[in-house]
């Protein structure tokens, strides 16, 4: 069977497209959820699925009622919850995010029944970000870069930045 992830609700794309690249370069599928599914293709994403409405049941049909062996846990707060119903069994949880709140929840039931493990992640030692620049560079990750813009047209790169944005914004200062 092969495996999946699921990058996790929010709006870091900073961190869930590195989890994106390197989780395919291990031969998982991806699952993206965004507010359309056609830019979560553009991406990359082998399933895109809107994250409006019940997404945990159209990733488990998706993923022929596996779900994600891999989730990277982007807003935190009661999303953990939606995270831990998405994961398949034995499935893996990272927390890289706190969009929702600084408290997480989830149902302790589906979390023990799953034996779902959750990992907090947090990049605060040098050596730790060192490694993982060691780690992009050794597969080669490259951002996603959505536009880019002329150092003069900052005002449409700043309107740019809206709820439909995704990947990189680039502004070139040199003319």
């Amino acid at each position: 069977m092969q495996r999946s992830s699921a990058p996790g609700h929010g709006r870091r794309r900073s961190v869930r497209h590195p989890g994106r690249q390197g989780a395919r370069r291990q031969g998982e599928r991806d699952v993206e959820r965004r507010l359309q599914a056609r830019p979560a293709k553009a991406l990359g994403a082998d399933i895109g699925m809107r994250c409006d409405g019940d997404w945990v049941k159209a990733l488990i049909e998706a993923t022929d009622g596996h779900g994600a062996d891999h989730v990277l846990e982007i807003a935190g707060g009661s999303n953990l919850g939606k995270s831990v119903e998405a994961a398949a069994v034995r499935g893996q949880i990272a927390v890289i995010g706190i969009i929702e709140g600084l408290d997480l929840s989830a149902p302790a039931f589906t979390l023990l029944l799953k034996q779902v493990v959750v990992r907090g992640i947090f990049v605060a030692r040098r050596r730790a970000a060192e490694d993982f620049v060691r780690a992009v560079d050794a597969i080669d990750l490259k951002p996603v870069i959505d536009r880019r813009y002329h150092l003069a047209a900052r005002p449409e790169a700043l309107a740019h930045l809206g709820p439909r944005w995704f990947g990189k914004m680039v502004v070139d200062v040199a003319e």
